[in-house]
């Protein structure tokens, strides 16, 4: 830039000593004055030019400076955006890692929560485990308890109940003993009143009906296996009305051979048969 104002003012230099030359003349003064001229001229263009030159230089380090300063103001705001930058991602990245470690905090407190709550469901469940089986355990003691108490009852009850059966057979045995020796005796003494005339037939046949009859009763009152005492009182009488009526008809005046009016004579007397059972 600075070449180019400096040719330019020696042109116009040059130019205005033309001109001069061809106004002046070509005469000695002419051509001093001309020579005057010129050298002024150049001196002039000479100071143009280095002003030209100064002001040429001043824009150049002026625009350099601008320059320079632009450009230091671009590489600063470079910088500073650089530095921006980076700083915004430091402060994004360690925002990411507080972040980050927020987020893995609390998904640990998370994980250490569902954790102790399994824990404290398992426990809970082994608790609740443990005293269902202690229940169970109680429950099966308990119920095995009664079972044992049940059957010992039951036991008892059956050895009871033997017992009790032993003694009522041996006490019908006994009772079925007596009133078999008793019919056993009575039998005898009605065939020793036959034997010996002391009844008639028709006493024969009643006292041995009534015998019929006593060995009937004996055998309804001892079906079930059991002779009551009220049975065997019942018995007990039977037998000693049967007897009873033995000896009667045995002593009265009837007999084999006897006349009818000896034995209507007896029933006149009062000495008639009677029957009760019930």
């Amino acid at each position: 830039m600075s070449k180019l104002i400096t040719s330019k003012a020696t042109t116009m230099a040059t130019t205005m000593a033309i001109v001069l030359a061809a106004v002046l003349g070509t005469s000695p003064g002419a051509e001093a004055r001309t020579r005057d001229g010129t050298a002024r001229a150049d001196r002039q263009a000479e100071r143009q030019e280095r002003r030209a030159n100064r002001d040429a230089n001043r824009n150049a380090e002026r625009r350099t400076e601008r320059r320079a300063s632009r450009d230091a103001e671009r590489r600063a705001e470079r910088r500073a955006g650089r530095q921006a930058s980076r700083d915004a991602d430091r402060r994004a990245e360690r925002r990411a890692g507080r972040q980050a470690s927020r987020d893995a905090d609390r998904r640990a407190e998370r994980r250490a929560e569902r954790q102790a709550d399994r824990h404290s469901e398992r426990r809970a469940e082994r608790r609740a485990s443990h005293q269902a089986d202690r229940r169970a355990e109680r429950r099966a003691e308990r119920h095995a308890g009664r079972q044992a108490e049940r059957r010992a009852e039951r036991h008892a009850s059956h050895r009871a109940e033997r017992r009790a059966d032993r003694r009522a057979e041996r006490r019908v045995a006994r009772v079925n003993d007596r009133v078999h020796s008793r019919q056993a005796r009575q039998r005898s003494r009605i065939r020793d009143g036959i034997v010996g005339g002391e009844l008639t037939r028709r006493e024969a046949q009643r006292l041995r009906r009534d015998q019929r009859r006593i060995g009937r009763l004996q055998e309804r009152f001892s079906s079930d296996g059991r002779i009551t005492r009220h049975e065997r009182r019942r018995l007990d009488r039977v037998l000693g009305r049967s007897s009873k009526r033995i000896y009667r008809a045995k002593h009265n005046d009837r007999s084999r051979g006897y006349r009818a009016d000896q034995r209507r004579s007896y029933w006149n007397a009062g000495h008639r048969y009677t029957r009760r059972w019930h």
